[in-house]
């Protein structure tokens, strides 16, 4: 058999191809395989992890090995990026997403590297990765290229933030939420440090919240640097004689107006 494309139409994961894997003889013939062409369809399928589609059994990945040459180079040098043996179910996780599911292997070794870098370094880890990103339309060897640059992106950026912030943890669910929104508009890392700055004279604490109150306001009014909120960040001259200024009702409303006006 010749090598796989780097991508291509996967078969979907179905009762009578787990049961295939369960009982058929072992033979070449009968591990599931995809169509030598097959156009991909408008909607492809949706996959599944290779834990929901039956067993295999070792007589059953040999059969397999024997049947591809590019089936043995992706065991081989994924054993060279683990640095180990592979283990029966990564074995058998290979095969579902190379056979089964006709995933290139420059694909799942490109996936499998990105998890070596983030200290993931799982088949399973990538087949998890890989299957997200197939049902969410990423199928070509360019397009998984693109979604690791930005998830390492991300990762980067939520990395200089947790060091600005002197964070000593993973940043919960809602905290990565803040962090990605300043991300995805761009705001630039010198902006949020002064907020993180401000927010921590205000209110001695980092408050994600607080922080992002203060950020809003600032990109609204099209600050982009601390000079921009130093010269032109002051309190609205529109005030009658003797009346106080007005304060958000909150815990920290008497420290909001000095500091937010950079007072």
């Amino acid at each position: 058999r010749t090598a796989q494309p780097s991508s291509g139409t996967p078969r979907p994961c179905t009762s009578q191809t787990s049961a295939k894997w369960r009982s058929a003889p072992s033979t070449p013939s009968s591990l599931p395989r995809p169509a030598k062409s097959q156009p991909r369809a408008s909607q492809p399928h949706l996959l599944q992890t290779s834990k929901k589609c039956g067993e295999m059994s070792p007589l059953e990945i040999s059969t397999a090995l024997e049947a591809s040459e590019d089936l043995k180079d992706l065991f081989r040098m994924s054993e060279q990026q683990l640095g180990r043996p592979l283990r029966h179910i990564e074995q058998k996780s290979l095969v579902w997403m190379h056979d089964g599911n006709n995933i290139g292997s420059e694909i799942i070794l490109t996936v499998l590297l990105y998890c070596k870098s983030i200290d993931k370094c799982s088949v399973n880890y990538a087949e998890s990765i890989i299957t997200q990103w197939w049902n969410e339309g990423i199928h070509t060897l360019t397009q998984v290229n693109d979604a690791i640059n930005d998830m390492e992106y991300r990762r980067s950026f939520t990395g200089h933030i947790q060091k600005a912030f002197e964070m000593h943890r993973k940043p919960t669910t809602k905290q990565q939420e803040f962090i990605d929104m300043w991300q995805d508009k761009k705001i630039p890392m010198e902006l949020i440090i002064y907020a993180y700055e401000k927010t921590v004279e205000s209110t001695g604490k980092l408050v994600f919240e607080y922080l992002n109150s203060i950020l809003t306001r600032w990109t609204e009014a099209g600050y982009r640097t601390r000079v921009d909120v130093d010269t032109k960040d002051t309190p609205p001259s529109s005030k009658k004689a003797g009346s106080k200024p007005s304060t958000p009702q909150s815990e920290n409303g008497d420290a909001y107006q000095s500091f937010i006006y950079n007072e």
